[in-house]
């Protein structure tokens, strides 16, 4: 069984609308929560997101872990699952508030990242590091599965700002 195997295996579990842990990017780049497996499943061209993945996942939750001690990282480090179909939309340019690493684990993901387009794939480029506040978004000119590794900072360290 294959990653893409689990994922869609993963989505028809009720628990995770149940906690509204899967949203989906529209085609007007915005945001909305899926409710049901079979809104997950309806056919419309929308980007699949999946959070907290590492509460899903050993191997995930193991990645976040090694990716907070290679950085030196002490806060928390989550896991957010892309899904993505060729053409599919996606966030508009933006930038992130922390360090994130994107990892292909499915298909080829392009991403524009301060203007330079990279493609990611599982083999051969799998991941890319965009450090906080360098703007970025993903083309989806493949499917693609990708997850997206943030070094949060506590709500805490938020305040501070």
């Amino acid at each position: 069984m294959d990653f893409k195997d689990r994922i869609e295996m993963l989505l028809t579990l009720p628990d995770l609308y149940e906690e509204s842990l899967v949203s989906r990017i529209d085609t007007d780049h915005h945001i909305r929560p899926i409710s049901s497996v079979a809104e997950a499943f309806d056919g419309s061209l929308k980007t699949i997101k999946v959070e907290e993945l590492e509460r899903v996942f050993r191997e995930v939750q193991l990645e976040t872990v090694r990716i907070k001690k290679e950085t030196g990282h002490d806060g928390p480090c989550n896991a957010h699952l892309f899904w993505a179909v060729a053409g599919a939309p996606s966030f508009r340019l933006h930038e992130d508030p922390y360090d994130i690493l994107l990892k292909c684990v499915y298909g080829k993901k392009t991403i524009e990242i301060g203007g330079e387009v990279i493609t990611l794939d599982p083999i051969y480029n799998p991941t890319v590091w965009i450090p906080a506040g360098v703007m970025h978004r993903a083309t989806n000119e493949f499917e693609s599965i990708m997850i997206s590794f943030g070094n949060e900072q506590f709500l805490e360290d938020r305040w501070q700002l």
